[in-house]
Parts: structure tokens; sequence; C-alpha cells
């Protein structure tokens, strides 16, 4: 976890040490992408899935900075190794039907929207999305 306190240096001192530590990789990861330094955030988050490929949380920022940024099919790949390593991840599932909506591919949005409310029934903000979309494809 990453502390108010904790710096840049902290964690490339960690790496330095530790090479293999993808905890620090991450989390250098988060502190870029906070400041807004993408193209390092990004890196850091490759290299803790070069070293754990089945860590969640860096596919999923990965994911949504791949999003944020326009490149959709890039974005997609990463939600969906969040899903296959957690199949109950309402986010990525969620994102990934924002992401499909994006693309004009409304009926796989609408089938991820529809896992969301599979694990949470009462999601109020899948419905919505699944509303929205069936009106768009009228």
């Amino acid at each position: 976890m990453i502390s108010a306190s904790s710096s840049v240096s902290d964690f490339l001192e960690k790496i330095e040490i530790f090479p293999n530590n993808y905890k620090a990789y991450y989390n250098l990861g988060v502190l870029y992408d906070r400041q807004g330094t993408l193209k390092k955030a990004m890196a850091n988050y490759k290299s803790t899935i070069a070293i754990n490929p089945a860590f969640i949380n860096a596919h999923f920022n990965l994911g949504n900075i791949y999003h944020n940024q326009g490149l959709l099919e890039e974005a997609i790949h990463q939600y969906r190794k969040v899903t296959e390593l957690d199949p109950t991840d309402l986010e990525a599932h969620n994102n990934l039907g924002v992401v499909y909506a994006r693309q004009g591919k409304l009926d796989k949005a609408i089938a991820q929207w529809g896992k969301v409310l599979e694990i949470e029934p009462q999601n109020k903000s899948a419905e919505e999305n699944i509303n929205k979309a069936k009106e768009m494809m009228e």
C-alpha cells in the first residue's frame, strides 16, 4: 500500500534491491499514474505484469490508461484479462461494457453489463447502461 509519504525514490530503491518485487513496480506505477506521468506508469504496470501476470490491479490500471487514451483494443485486452482472473470483478465487466459501447458494439456492451447484474442484481448503473444501449439499438 502506498502511504502519503511514499515517494518515487522509495520504490526505485526497493526495485534496485529486489528487482522482482512486483508490488514495488506496481506502487511506482500508481505514483506515476497519480502524477500524470502515464508512460512511466504504463511501463511499471507492464513490469508488474511481467513478474506476476496474475496481479489484477496492474491489468486494471493499465486498461484504464489505455481506455482514457482511446486505445480501446488494448483496454479490452487488459479488462478481459482481469475478468479471466476474477470473473466477479464488477468494475472490469462495467469498463468492458463502456469500451464496447464506445466502439459501437452494443451487443457486447449489454452482455458485459448483464454480467454485472448477474453478480450484483441491484446494480442500477448496469441497468441504466443496458437500457440506454437498447434504446440506441432501436
